[in-house]
């Protein structure tokens, strides 16, 4: 396993996904990222994004590679407003819809979540998402339809969420969107699969003595 210095942010993903193409390994197929998600039972704000997830102290001991990532419950001493004051208001977002969230590809540089997310990539991710959309035969079989990609949010329901005891952490990860049935769909969700890879940023000093990817 390689090793490295950090794992990879939504935004970076997104970037490297543009410059590899829609049949890229990075596009083809998910990844967890850097981002995680912080569920609060019992709360008005349920669903919290974090910039820097709470699930991953020390992302180096997997060798960003294969990895499974469950939930991870807070101490009983976590006190949630604290911890938004702490990493300031610029590293979270509040999620105030409590459903999956559909967000057209040619509208993501509109939408707060989305630009949260991808942060200065938004409105190109969305563009490159629009150019490689599906072609599919329509409902009715009389012909072929533009399929529209969209950025799918999935979500945990607010009854699995208030059952918990207390505050838990997911990890999010970035669906692939090449062979996804017969559309092109970009997914943020917050579980675990085994089939996905955490994947990281190796940097190393350059000749300037700066830092580089």
């Amino acid at each position: 396993m390689e090793e490295c210095s950090e794992v990879i942010s939504l935004r970076d993903l997104a970037y490297a996904r543009i410059k590899e193409g829609k049949y890229g390994i990075l596009t083809m197929h998910g990844s967890f990222v850097r981002e995680g998600s912080l569920f609060i039972p019992n709360n008005e704000n349920k669903r919290i994004f974090i910039r820097e997830s709470l699930v991953l102290k020390d992302p180096g001991d997997y060798g960003c590679y294969e990895v499974a990532i469950d939930e991870l419950f807070m101490p009983e001493s976590f006190n949630v407003d604290a911890y938004l004051e702490q990493i300031g208001k610029d590293n979270y977002l509040i999620l105030k819809d409590n459903d999956t969230l559909r967000v057209p590809a040619n509208r993501l540089a509109e939408d707060e979540r989305a630009v949260w997310l991808y942060q200065d990539q938004a409105k190109d991710y969305g563009l490159f998402l629009e150019s490689n959309a599906e072609i599919r035969l329509n409902r009715w079989g009389t012909g072929h339809e533009k399929v529209t990609p969209k950025l799918v949010i999935g979500t945990l329901s607010d009854e699995y969420i208030d059952e918990q005891p207390r505050p838990f952490a997911r990890q999010l990860k970035l669906g692939g969107i090449a062979g996804f049935g017969l559309t092109s769909i970009s997914e943020i969700s917050d579980g675990a699969l085994v089939n996905d890879r955490l994947r990281g940023l190796h940097r190393e000093p350059a000749e300037e003595g700066t830092q580089r990817k």
